[in-house]
C-alpha cells in the first residue's frame, strides 16, 4: 500500500520534516513517485522509519543504524532490552527540557545520566540529546541560537565527565582529533568519553588538525593510537589521500584508527596500517586490547 508523507507522519509517529530530514541526511528511506512528482512510502518504508525512531529513541546513532536492512533493524529492536527504569527517566526528562527550552534542567538532568548510568549508556544517551536537538532545529522549533547553546551545553558536559575519569591502565594515551576540514566533533567527543571510561588516558586535540600537526603531537605524547573521526566529506580521493599521508608520518608504534560512518569504510578500509571504525562497539573492542 502507498501512503503519502502525511499518512507515513501519522502511521509512525514521526514529523513529516524529520522524516524528510532522514531521507537527505541519512537515506534512510527512497521513496517511489507518483505522476504528479509527490512522495509514495510502502509499508516497508513506514516499518522502516518507525524501527529507526524506537532505536535512536534507544540511543543508537542515527548513521549507525541507516545503512543496515529493515530485517536487521527489527532484530535489534526485538532483541532489545526494556528500557531501565533510571534510562527511561532522563530520556523524558531530558525530552521535556529540550522541549521547553529548559537549559538548567537539561544540563542537570545529562549531568545526573553521566553520574549514574553505565558508560555506554550515558554516551547514547549523549548521541540521542544530539539527534534530538537537531531534530527540534530541523522542526521550527529551536533557533540557530537554540540549536548552538544547547548543543555547546552537552558539549561541556561530556567533556567534563570524561577529565573526571580516572587512568587505570599504564599503556600510551590515545589521542583524538578530526584532520584539517572536518569540524563535526560530537561523535570524537563521545569516543574519548568512552576510552576514559575503560581507564585510558587521552588526549583531545580537538577538530580540523593539519596532517603534519598531528604527527608531530603524536610523537611528542607518545600515542599508543590515534582516533581520527570523519563525518562529512566532500572529496573522498583527497579523504584518502590525507590519510595515507598522516598514517606515514607516524611512529611505528603508534595506530592510526579511523571512525567513520558505514558508507565511507570501502573507500578506507584499504588504507595501510589503519583500523577503520563506524560503531561505539568497535572502538570498545580496541580498548579492551589497550594494556
Amino acid at each position: 500500500m502507498a501512503h503519502d508523507i502525511s499518512a507515513l507522519a501519522r502511521r509512525t509517529g514521526v514529523s513529516v520534516s524529520t522524516i524528510r530530514a532522514w531521507e537527505a541526511r541519512y537515506e534512510l528511506v527512497r521513496p517511489a513517485r507518483s505522476a504528479g512528482g509527490h512522495r509514495l512510502y510502502s509499508d516497508n518504508d513506514a516499518e522502516r522509519v518507525a524501527l529507526f525512531k524506537e532505536l535512536t529513541d534507544l540511543g543508537h546513532r542515527p548513521r549507525d543504524l541507516a545503512s543496515l536492512p529493515t530485517d536487521d533493524l527489527a532484530r535489534m529492536r526485538s532483541t532489545a532490552q526494556t528500557e531501565p527504569i533510571m534510562f527511561g527517566q532522563l530520556v523524558s526528562a531530558l525530552r521535556r527540557a529540550m522541549r521547553l527550552r529548559d537549559r538548567a534542567g537539561f544540563h542537570r538532568h545529562l549531568v545526573a545520566a553521566f553520574a549514574l548510568l553505565p558508560p555506554i549508556e550515558a554516551a547514547g544517551l549523549y548521541s540521542f540529546c544530539l539527534q534530538q536537538i537537531g531534530t527540534l532545529w530541523e522542526d521550527g522549533t529551536f533557533s540557530v541560537a537554540d540549536e548552538h547553546i544547547f548543543s555547546f551545553t552537552a558539549r561541556n558536559v561530556i567533556i567534563a565527565a570524561t577529565q573526571t575519569r580516572p587512568t587505570l591502565i599504564s599503556a600510551g594515551p590515545i589521542g583524538f582529533a578530526t584532520i584539517e576540514g572536518e569540524h563535526h566533533e560530537h561523535g570524537l567527543l563521545a569516543g574519548a568519553f568512552l576510552a576514559a571510561s575503560a581507564g585510558v588516558q587521552t588526549v583531545y586535540f580537538g577538530t580540523s588538525i593539519p596532517t603534519d600537526h598531528l604527527a608531530e603531537a603524536a610523537r611528542r605524547d607518545a600515542l599508543k593510537a590515534l582516533l581520527i573521526s570523519i563525518v562529512h566529506v566532500s572529496d573522498v580521493g583527497e579523504l584518502v589521500r590525507k590519510v595515507m599521508h598522516l598514517g606515514g608520518l607516524l611512529d611505528q608504534g603508534t595506530q592510526l584508527w579511523l571512525a567513520c560512518a558505514a558508507g565511507l569504510r570501502p573507500s578506507l578500509i584499504d588504507v595501510a596500517g589503519a583500523a577503520v571504525l563506524h560503531s561505539h562497539a568497535e572502538l570498545r573492542a580496541r580498548l579492551a586490547l589497550i594494556r
